[in-house]
């Protein structure tokens, strides 16, 4: 039936792939030097799933990574500002690195006291993937009456009814998303999987009461 549909108030997920240098060079520096000098943080997911400096910000911990932090922040601002629409650029407010082994999980979350945040793969396989949650299509938060939708697939590709979105990732694909969505990956199947995940805030904000600077 010939017809037409708008994805109402779609959530952006934008993939970027990155120059495999930089990410040689990223895994170089957690094989190397990250790995050894921090005790990772043990979480409830089990040792399988390792957090390296997650509450501080390796671009200012290992001066080696700025052409890193320089490329990310240059995507980062294409996307705030040119994809979502805003006007102001991005600065990080933290960056990590993570390391997950085979049967790790990490289970459904999201980020806080920033605007958009992301996540560069530099250890992958085809096995690995990242999953996004849509809370929005849960019928408790709404007191109209919904049935579940269908598991198949939409004939047309349309997700928005969907409860969750899995998105496959690839060595150097460096993934950015509003802060506030949920994401996670069960039962991980790729060995030594590595990423480096981080939080932007934008420089200034265009508010009510003038342009803020964020400090």
């Amino acid at each position: 039936m010939k017809h037409t549909t708008i994805g109402l108030f779609p959530q952006p997920l934008t993939k970027i792939e990155l120059n495999k240098d930089l990410c040689t060079l990223a895994a170089e520096i957690f094989d190397k030097k990250v790995r050894e000098e921090v005790e990772a943080l043990k979480e409830d997911d089990g040792e399988q799933l390792k957090h390296f400096h997650n509450h501080e910000n390796v671009f200012d911990l290992y001066s080696e990574l700025q052409p890193l932090h320089d490329t990310l922040l240059e995507m980062a601002d294409f996307v705030y500002c040119d994809v979502m629409n805003y006007e102001y650029g991005m600065r990080f407010t933290q960056a990590w690195y993570n390391e997950c082994q085979v049967g790790g999980r990490q289970k459904a979350h999201s980020h806080c006291n920033c605007t958009i945040s992301g996540t560069l793969y530099l250890r992958t396989d085809e096995n690995s993937i990242l999953n996004f949650f849509n809370d929005g299509n849960n019928n408790e938060k709404s007191p109209a009456i919904f049935d579940e939708p269908s598991k198949k697939n939409n004939k047309f590709g349309y997700m928005f009814h969907a409860n969750s979105v899995t998105a496959p990732v690839n060595t150097g694909d460096a993934l950015f998303w509003p802060s506030y969505i949920n994401h996670g990956y069960p039962d991980n199947k790729t060995p030594n999987r590595l990423s480096l995940s981080f939080n932007l805030m934008p420089t200034a904000l265009n508010s009510l009461y003038g342009n803020i600077g964020v400090q």
